[in-house]
């Protein structure tokens, strides 16, 4: 989003988002009891969304590893040709034969990476508007986000866009735990909360830091993820309702087969999903179909070598 097209959408009453208004922080205090209940709920409704997304991962690595010396025998193959599955789903190939060793972990910080723009419209990054442009913003979330630092801004505004809750208080919390480096001006006094020691205020705010990273990666990939197990899942599927196919695998391999039966019920059904990874499930479903790509026939495969 350029500078003229942040104009738009600072007015836009969609946004409540008005130029003429007060952007000054609110005036309702952020008390200890606050404080404590959103660190507590979020942090573990992250914990929550990380470790569903990674179950996702796993069936993706289980079905891939159960494939592959499967896939290395010319009589499955030419099975799978007989039966009409000359190939499988592009992803399902690429990770079965492809190197995925290095693939992402929902624990890897691959934030680094990212450039954060440091144009700034009335102290808010383009970057912080263009992920707000779609949704119901207080103007008083943008009083606050002024008070750190543009990347701050942005991770602040992907943690609660990936928890849904785009809220005053959530916002005051974050910005609360945020490190003084971090802050637009660090030699600002911090706010001060009744019962809470210095020491633990820290350790919350590094807590935070730690799961807030791995939440945000873990919404980076899990739409791929998802959407690659539903490929993977529906392929098995198919393998598995043929008779022939089925007989193969349960006398040559059992093991693999029931690998299969166990991962296929697993992670990429949105009813085993809890309500925020349902969520970003169903939003990825819905931005990038499900695309009909298939792999190469199953004679342009590499020869594979048993494990």
């Amino acid at each position: 989003m350029s500078r003229n097209e942040a104009h738009p959408t600072l007015e836009d009453d969609r946004h409540a988002i008005h130029p003429t208004d007060d952007l000054r922080e609110s005036e309702m205090h952020l008390n200890s009891y606050v404080l404590l209940n959103i660190y507590k709920n979020e942090c573990e409704r992250m914990r929550r969304f990380i470790l569903e997304a990674n179950v996702s991962r796993a069936c993706l690595e289980a079905i891939s590893k159960a494939l592959r010396p499967i896939l290395a025998v010319a009589e499955f193959r030419t099975l799978l040709k007989s039966e009409g599955f000359a190939t499988m789903p592009r992803t399902l190939a690429e990770r079965t034969l492809g190197d995925h060793t290095n693939a992402p972990h929902a624990e890897d910080d691959t934030n680094e990476a990212v450039v954060i723009s440091q144009e700034l419209v009335r102290g808010i990054s383009l970057d912080v508007l263009d992920l707000l442009q779609d949704c119901i913003v207080s103007p008083k979330i943008f009083g606050l986000l002024r008070q750190v630092v543009p990347r701050r801004q942005l991770e602040i505004v992907q943690i609660m866009i990936g928890l849904a809750k785009v809220k005053v208080q959530f916002a005051k919390t974050l910005i609360a735990l945020t490190p003084h480096s971090q802050l637009a001006n660090p030699l600002a006094p911090r706010n001060q909360f009744a019962r809470i020691t210095a020491d633990r205020l820290a350790a919350m705010e590094t807590e935070l830091a730690v799961v807030s990273d791995v939440f945000r990666n873990a919404v980076a990939h899990f739409g791929r993820w998802g959407i690659e197990l539903v490929a993977a899942q529906g392929y098995l599927n198919q393998l598995m309702n043929n008779p022939k196919i089925l007989r193969y695998l349960a006398h040559e391999f059992p093991d693999q087969l029931q690998e299969f039966n166990r991962v296929v019920g697993l992670g990429g059904d949105a009813r085993f999903l809890g309500p925020l990874t349902r969520l970003h499930h169903n939003r990825e479903v819905t931005n990038r179909p499900l695309s009909s790509g298939r792999g190469p026939e199953l004679s342009a495969w590499p020869a594979l070598k048993t494990p």
